[in-house]
């Protein structure tokens, strides 16, 4: 019995390797939740972007974007616009998770105007990144995650 045992561990361990860890890093559940815009050009000011999702639901809700910055005696949020937004993938979605948004005011006339989709390159519990491909201009938004907000 002993003599097994070496070798089942062994093999177990070689299957626990070969796991794909990256199985989980584009679940569309991670997003839900305050995530900071890491960005160099408003010193002056913090861009969060803060997801709620519809009951039953890890794909599709509500995104607020507000502003933080400091007043000198407190901090401030300043509302910039709502948003509704959806992911897709990437089981169905050949392995891209990719995300698109509308302005919850939005015109019915006017939704290809606003209409914005990017691709997430990365989503960790900690970090989340898109590549915008709706207008593509190639902009790149990088986030942190917020979890005192």
């Amino acid at each position: 019995m002993k003599k097994l045992f070496g070798p089942l561990l062994f093999i177990f361990s070689l299957l626990l390797a070969a796991c794909n860890h990256d199985d989980n890093l584009l679940d569309p559940a991670l997003i839900k939740g305050s995530w900071e815009v890491v960005d160099e050009n408003h010193p002056d000011y913090t861009i969060i972007y803060a997801f709620s999702t519809i009951k039953d639901f890890d794909n599709w809700g509500t995104f607020e974007v507000y502003y933080l910055h400091n007043d000198g005696d407190n901090i401030v949020k300043q509302p910039v616009n709502q948003y509704d937004w959806h992911a897709a993938g990437p089981q169905n979605n050949n392995g891209v998770l990719d995300i698109s948004f509308t302005p919850v005011d939005a015109k019915d006339e006017e939704l290809f105007d606003v209409f914005q989709n990017y691709i997430i390159t990365e989503l960790t519990p900690a970090k989340m990144t898109w590549r915008r491909i709706t207008p593509d201009d190639g902009l790149t938004l990088s986030f942190i995650r917020r979890n005192n907000l």
